[in-house]
């Protein structure tokens, strides 16, 4: 029962940059690096629906985004 904080994370997968390829860039922090913070009690099995949006900029190939999506237990950072 602790508060948590979403980040959500998109990358390109791969950037072909001067030769040299570049694995899991990240390109974007929605909606900024502290993420979402949740202050609620949670249950087992409960799910949590949240629309978020941001304009992505600096993409070299739509085709290689992806999206990495975690949570962090706020006190302790777990």
């Amino acid at each position: 029962d602790s508060a948590v904080v979403l980040h959500v994370v998109v990358v390109e997968r791969q950037v072909l940059l001067d030769g040299v390829t570049y694995r899991n860039v990240m390109r974007k922090m929605i909606p900024n690096a502290a993420g979402t913070f949740l202050d609620r009690s949670w249950r087992a099995g409960e799910s949590l629906t949240l629309d978020l949006s941001a304009a992505l900029t600096n993409i070299t190939d739509s085709r290689q985004v992806a999206v990495v999506v975690f949570v962090q237990n706020a006190e302790n950072k777990s």
